[in-house]
């Protein structure tokens, strides 16, 4: 979306009512020394935008991936997934509250830990956003196959993102708008499946090949895989909640920070497992859990049991639109984060310029690379590509999340002892200690899977080459300097 538009600047961050946050040399640095921009973010708002960066492709047919992975157990895995959510965003808002920067989490793991952590965490984010986009046009391929079979999905998969791009190059008057009005279909679509669920399961709708009840049990059991195949699941439950970044990445361009940013992210938090629960509930109601794969949204394949005309259609229509949503609030993201590193020095300055019409066109043509290339993939794996892109980014999502506990342990501890803790963050910092040794644990179950194995090592390959550049970076700086 259009958030870069210098006329709709106060329209714009990932399509809500926002001022955008701009980023120019230096600000990042002022601002982490304690300047607090201004902003006119609600919580309403800063919700919205949140859940709307969460809800997408990761759920629509990522669900599909931890479905066939867990069974029935996978409602589990999304308990344990929020829980392990909610940790990082109270991690995250603890510390935007107090002091809103731009750049955000990025910024307080630099103050925290070094510039070679804030260095890693800025790019891998980058990175993961990247893959994260390209996943989604890769979804909305998958999607747009039920009606164009023949069509490659490669090039179904750049046609969606050069769209997205081409939108925050050029920019869509009112676009900003649609996008919020996208944010609401989507959540108004699963609350119309899980409707659609209850008047079938009440009889008011006929559902001649619904399962009921026993569809929970019946099959296998409630863990037909056991722990093993709840825990194996994780990396595409964190996949579908890893969305969260975009609450913290607009926490500067709030208002009464220290209590809106905590309300939205409670917010979030409430509606996405309240959503994600009673959704998931309701494939297994309607249909055997083992029919569902990530060929086809689970979604669409539910609804075929019941006699809804042109229901499966109209919410593939839905979750395309999710999809696409998703990857503008991406967009947004990864831009702020590559004018943040440029700012930064991390990252070549040219990156932070825009052009007259206040769009930074070299930023988003550096991340429009990064998403093309990722869309070969799809070309070389097209059977396989989306658990492949999912999987990385799942572990850089992973490693992200632990910057960002200890991040707010470190913070504690040497630098703000009384900081006002989100209600989300309860417990912290032991909390925050329990969630760090469980994503480990979740990292060794999950490499026990073969696609996801793949996903660690390109992840950490991804890592090295961040390290290795750091090396690059710090030693030309020195020279500079000297």
């Amino acid at each position: 979306m259009p958030m870069f538009d210098q006329k709709s600047a106060k329209r714009g961050a990932l399509g809500c009512s926002a001022k955008v946050p701009r980023i120019q040399i230096g600000q990042v640095a002022d601002q982490g020394a304690g300047q607090k921009p201004k902003g006119n973010l609600k919580a309403s708002t800063l919700a919205m935008i949140g859940v709307g960066g969460i809800v997408g492709a990761g759920y629509f047919l990522g669900s599909g991936l931890s479905i066939s992975v867990a069974g029935p157990g996978v409602l589990l895995a999304y308990i344990l997934g929020a829980f392990i959510m909610s940790q990082v965003l109270g991690a995250m808002v603890s510390i935007s509250a107090a002091h809103p920067v731009q750049g955000s989490f990025r910024v307080y793991a630099e103050q925290t830990m070094g510039p070679y952590i804030g260095y890693v965490l800025g790019w891998l984010f980058w990175m993961s956003g990247i893959l994260g986009i390209g996943s989604e046009a890769v979804a909305m391929g998958i999607f747009s196959r039920v009606w164009w079979p023949h069509i490659p999905l490669w090039i179904l998969s750049a046609a969606y993102a050069a769209i997205i791009f081409l939108l925050n190059a050029f920019g869509v008057k009112n676009f900003g708008r649609i996008e919020s009005l996208m944010s609401i279909i989507k959540i108004s679509a699963l609350v119309g499946f899980i409707i659609a669920v209850v008047l079938a399961v009440t009889g008011l709708l006929p559902a001649p090949g619904m399962v009921g009840w026993r569809g929970i049990t019946a099959y296998g059991g409630f863990l037909p895989h056991g722990w093993n195949g709840v825990f194996q699941s994780m990396l595409w439950v964190i996949f579908s909640y890893s969305g969260i970044g975009a609450v913290a990445m607009a926490s500067s361009e709030v208002e009464r920070p220290e209590k809106t940013i905590n309300q939205a992210a409670v917010a979030v938090v409430t509606i996405i497992l309240g959503l994600y629960l009673l959704a998931t509930i309701g494939l297994f109601l309607l249909k055997p859990w083992q029919s569902y794969n990530a060929d086809v949204s689970p979604f669409v394949a539910a609804l075929s049991a019941i006699q809804i005309p042109f229901a499966g259609p109209i919410l593939n229509v839905v979750i395309l639109i999710s999809a696409f949503s998703v990857m503008a609030s991406s967009v947004f993201s990864v831009t702020v984060m590559l004018q943040s590193l440029g700012s930064s020095g991390y990252a070549p300055s040219f990156l932070t310029q825009l052009d007259r019409r206040g769009v930074p066109i070299r930023a988003l043509l550096v991340s429009a690379t990064g998403v093309a290339l990722t869309i070969v993939l799809s070309y070389l794996l097209p059977s396989r590509v989306y658990s492949y892109l999912a999987s990385v980014c799942g572990f850089i999502t992973f490693f992200n999340w632990t910057v960002n506990l200890l991040t707010l342990v470190k913070w504690i501890k040497e630098k703000e002892p009384s900081l006002p803790k989100s209600v989300l963050a309860w417990g912290a910092p032991y909390t925050s200690w329990l969630v760090m040794v469980l994503i480990v644990v979740l990292t060794v179950y999950s490499l026990e899977i073969r696609d996801q194995r793949m996903g660690f090592y390109f992840a950490l390959l991804f890592y090295c080459i961040v390290s290795f550049s750091y090396v690059l970076v710090r030693k030309r700086r020195k020279q500079q300097a000297g």
